[in-house]
């Protein structure tokens, strides 16, 4: 699976009427987006090690890495990027080729979660197993209802920092008793200069 996840602010200041806007033109338009499997978006939030670089971000999902790098080829991807112009800045966008650890088969247009993206530089060779027995014991954390990890890959032009991404979707009570930190759950002996971002979001897709 091909993944996309994207960070941006909006160019106004009035942030209640820019998100009117993006919920009424942004993501309607991106729902029509072609071969769009999965599109979460939400507000980011700061919690322990994750502080906002931007105010929004989303996730999207592809079967592949051509269907997502050309999704916006066409009329509707115009409209959206149109949209963009006027109203959305300061774009950042990552992608990585995934493993679908465990997939979100469960959603439901309008149902609240909570994203966690991770990225980060892989340790030596040898830290492999060590990361397949970290990725079971993510898979396993109470409230995780979608995983993915995998490679990143330059997306838009844009080249990526990190070695690798990971998507880790939760139920919105997998909060309750415990802490933003509880669901990060970084393995420092094989992440390298890990990047945290903590999102509250809504399933669009």
């Amino acid at each position: 699976m091909f993944m996309m996840f994207a960070r941006f602010d909006f160019k106004s200041a009035d942030l209640d009427a820019e998100d009117a806007n993006y919920f009424d033109n942004h993501v309607r338009l991106a729902r029509q987006l072609p071969g769009v499997r999965m599109y979460l978006t939400g507000k980011l939030v700061q919690a322990a090690a994750s502080k906002p670089d931007r105010y929004r971000a989303v996730v999207f999902g592809y079967d592949n890495a051509q269907q997502g790098l050309t999704s916006l080829d066409c009329p509707i991807g115009a409209e959206l990027m149109a949209d963009s112009a006027e109203h959305i800045v300061d774009t950042v966008v990552d992608a990585a080729e995934v493993e679908v650890i465990r997939p979100f088969d469960d959603r439901r247009s309008g149902d609240s979660c909570l994203v966690v993206a991770l990225l980060y530089n892989m340790g030596a060779p040898a830290d492999e197993g060590r990361r397949r027995s970290y990725q079971n014991s993510i898979r396993n954390l109470p409230g995780l209802c979608g995983y993915m990890a995998g490679h990143t890959c330059e997306a838009r032009g844009l080249r990526p920092d990190r070695d690798r991404m990971e998507l880790r979707i939760f139920h919105p009570g997998a909060l309750s008793g415990k802490s933003w930190p509880d669901l990060i759950a970084l393995d420092s002996t094989i992440m390298r200069a890990p990047r945290i971002y903590c999102l509250e979001g809504e399933v669009q897709v």
